[in-house]
């Protein structure tokens, strides 16, 4: 699809007709069947063939992910489980605090839908960037506890070793040396022995180093879109099954219109992506199971220069994501 044909409309994708949310009339639908589908288990990756070789995307093996992620790990209350239970039961805890707002879809470029008689659920805990000037807010908002905010924390720290290896050495080099020298607020555990450094320039297990900013929803699609971010983006599915395997279905897919690829996620999968080039989650072609995906990010408007200003959050910041509105159905 090419650039002005995504500009003119509002796009979305499923796999098939089964869309189980309200469709605004405005709304163009697709099948990504129309596209090049990656399906595979191994690891895959696109680059557009201009003068910089851009990254598309780069998905991780399914083998080495679920290796790492069935690891055994300790959760906030020194409970053994492995790391993506852990994941779920924190996206489920954050779920369980969502505040979910309605705004004017006339002037925003993301949407996102729900599908009916789903409680909609799309809350961002990270760094939060003023919107109406400089400053941001790295403080825990005050309806998560501290166990629930530090396992997320953990999640995002071990997303980060993760898909650190897969990650080019030149990209992890220029993000260090922007941390050094401008440095930013990012996210940090709190309660007894935790040190805050509102910076945190080091890599430490109570900050992470790449992504300062998270969003997860659940029975979710959005439009096709992009988003003003610093460094890669990272995506990845969970299920309400609760347990994984190779043999797992595709849920949902990853849309990149502009590059005519779909790349079909398992629940568990892990994808690197470049957010600046258009791009959208489909709706599920699942519905055994919730799906909930979630991703990590860096704002640019974080890494531009914005200060801390250390206030605490009120409820509403719970699902601030910018411009991107929770629920049109």
């Amino acid at each position: 699809m090419s650039a002005r044909e995504l500009g003119a409309a509002y796009h979305g994708f499923s796999k098939g007709k089964d869309v189980r949310a309200n469709i605004p009339s405005h709304w163009i639908m697709n099948d990504v069947t129309r596209f090049k589908v990656i399906n595979t288990k191994d690891g895959s990756e696109l680059r557009r063939r201009d003068t910089e070789n851009t990254l598309v995307f780069r998905k991780l093996p399914r083998e080495e992910v679920l290796k790492a992620r069935m690891r055994i790990v300790k959760t906030k209350d020194d409970t053994v489980t492995s790391s993506i239970e852990r994941d779920y039961d924190t996206v489920k805890s954050l779920e369980k605090v969502a505040n979910i707002k309605v705004r004017d879809r006339s002037s925003i470029k993301r949407v996102a839908l729900y599908e009916r008689g789903c409680n909609p659920v799309y809350i961002c805990p990270g760094v939060k960037v003023n919107q109406a000037g400089h400053g941001a807010n790295s403080e825990k908002p005050q309806k998560i506890n501290d166990g629930i905010w530090n396992d997320m924390i953990d999640m995002v720290v071990s997303m980060e070793t993760l898909t650190k290896p897969y990650i080019d050495s030149e990209r992890l080099r220029g993000l260090e040396e922007a941390k050094r020298t401008i440095g930013w607020p990012t996210l940090q555990k709190t309660g007894s022995g935790s040190k805050r450094d509102d910076r945190c320039t080091d890599r430490t297990p109570d900050c992470p180093f790449m992504w300062q900013q998270i969003a997860f929803g659940k029975n979710v699609m959005l439009n096709v879109h992009t988003d003003e971010d610093f460094f890669l983006s990272c995506l990845t599915v969970l299920w309400s099954k609760e347990s994984y395997s190779m043999d797992d279905p595709v849920v949902q897919y990853f849309v990149f219109p502009e590059d005519g690829t779909a790349v079909g996620l398992r629940p568990g999968d892990v994808l690197l992506f470049n957010s600046t080039v258009p791009h959208c989650a489909s709706a599920r072609c699942n519905f055994e199971y919730d799906i909930y995906v979630g991703s990590m990010y860096l704002k640019s408007a974080l890494v531009s220069g914005h200060t801390n200003q250390q206030r605490p959050c009120d409820e509403d910041e719970l699902s601030d994501c910018g411009d991107l509105p929770e629920s049109l159905s």
